[in-house]
């Protein structure tokens, strides 16, 4: 997968509008589109970076398709393994027809369903109302974020997915990172933002 690949189906995947992203990450919305074009076909390291940390992805990811991150694989549990495994052999008809089963079963498993766009909203939502009441800050747990939106505690949780929406709107140059777990995912990651956003 090329750059240009990567960025465009991660923009599609999390629900981004170019104009949308363009200002979340800071760069201007003409560059990117030359990026989704090919135009441009790489950026410079740092844009890269800018990007990467926007999307919550890694820069490896953007630039070559793939993650060396084998080691997050070989450590799901063996079933999720073989499906990961599958579906790299899978040609569109068979990846259409395994989205479509997926989308059945996320209905039997509301909690299961829950994806970075909805932590965002969830996460907008309290900036939101913070900044409604006059606060100049909120701390954000994200145990306490995932539990506002279900599915937490529990074998099935989202707290990667909810850990990357929390780093993906955090700016260093205003907010903190109070407490982070060693995975970096994990329940206890603090991150106090300043208001307004």
């Amino acid at each position: 997968m090329s750059f240009k690949e990567s960025l465009k189906s991660e923009l599609e995947y999390q629900g981004f509008q170019l104009k949308d992203f363009a200002e979340k990450c800071g760069i201007s919305k003409n560059t990117l589109g030359n990026y989704l074009t090919g135009h441009n076909s790489l950026p410079t390291a740092d844009t890269a970076v800018k990007i990467a940390r926007a999307l919550g992805v890694s820069v490896e990811y953007l630039v070559t398709g793939t993650n060396s991150s084998e080691t997050q694989i070989s450590a799901l549990p063996l079933k999720q393994r073989k499906i990961m495994e599958a579906l790299s052999c899978f040609d569109d008809t068979d990846l259409d027809a395994t989205l479509a089963l997926t989308d059945t079963l996320k209905k039997r498993y509301p909690q299961q369903g829950l994806s970075q766009q909805h932590f965002l909203a969830k996460l907008n939502e309290i900036f939101a109302e913070k900044t409604t009441a006059g606060e100049k800050e909120v701390t954000i747990i994200s145990g306490e974020l995932h539990r506002l939106l279900g599915g937490y505690p529990g074998t099935n949780h989202r707290m990667p997915i909810c850990c990357s929406a929390m780093r993906q709107v955090f700016d260093q140059s205003k907010d903190a990172v109070l407490h982070s777990p060693e995975s970096g995912m994990g329940a206890t990651l603090t991150i106090r933002y300043a208001l307004p956003r």
